[in-house]
């Protein structure tokens, strides 16, 4: 790339930065800055040619994850891990393979793909770990009963999860803009379907959980009657 290419891109993040400071400056309840900060942020796009979509994108980030020297598409429980977890963080991921072998993409916002990544990678071991001890506790004829029943044990692995996290999954309306709007720049030819809005903020999941746990520990025992109360008095 040539050194005037490389300043016309630094000056475009500049201004792209600079842009979306404008745009926090907006929600002031100060109508007058407000209106000010939106003039600005107008100029900046008029004069480096942005739309609102460049303003989004730059609210995202990617993560590759290569999980594999296969040529071929990773197998569906892998594919189904990958969603689980995504999902989990607020994120959208898909996967390539090639000559170069697997990999998973993982798209959310800032330091969220790159979680999704590290918990693919503490999960995916987990799971390999409960499979290998699964099958080597159980009589299976065959190498292709035993590879089938080590699918369906990871399948069934992953929908466990699934509900696990599913308390807690789904991201908001600006985060979802933004993946959208980074995607159909850098992946234009890869669908993304609306994506769930999260119910509960991880403050609300670890109440829910406590709450959970707590009620699990309460034990219930049978109420006495009140002749019986009297008879402990009496004793």
């Amino acid at each position: 790339m040539s050194e005037c290419a490389t300043g016309d891109k630094n000056k475009r993040a500049r201004a792209l930065d600079r842009i979306k400071k404008c745009f926090a400056l907006a929600k002031s309840s100060n109508p007058h800055e407000a209106e000010a900060a939106m003039r600005q942020a107008r100029k900046l796009m008029d004069k480096f040619k942005l739309e609102i979509g460049d303003v989004h994108a730059t609210q995202t980030e990617e993560f590759s994850l290569r999980i594999g020297k296969a040529k071929s598409v990773p197998p569906q429980w892998i594919r189904m891990l990958s969603m689980t977890v995504s999902k989990a963080f607020g994120c959208v991921s898909f996967y390539s393979y090639g000559p170069d072998g697997q990999s998973l993409i993982f798209i959310g916002e800032i330091g969220s793909a790159e979680m999704s990544a590290y918990a693919y990678e503490v999960l995916i071991r987990q799971l390999k770990d409960s499979k290998r001890k699964y099958l080597s506790g159980v009589s299976i004829q065959g190498t292709v009963q035993r590879r089938k029943a080590g699918v369906l044990y990871a399948e069934a692995w992953i929908i466990g999860v699934h509900k696990r996290v599913e308390e807690f999954s789904g991201v908001t309306e600006e985060v979802e803009r933004a993946i959208h709007a980074y995607t159909q720049r850098n992946y234009p030819g890869v669908p993304v379907t609306k994506m769930k809005r999260r119910k509960l903020d991880m403050d609300a999941y670890r109440a829910y959980i406590q709450g959970k746990r707590d009620g699990e520990s309460v034990s219930l025992h049978k109420p006495m009657g009140r002749d019986e109360h009297r008879q402990l008095e009496l004793e």
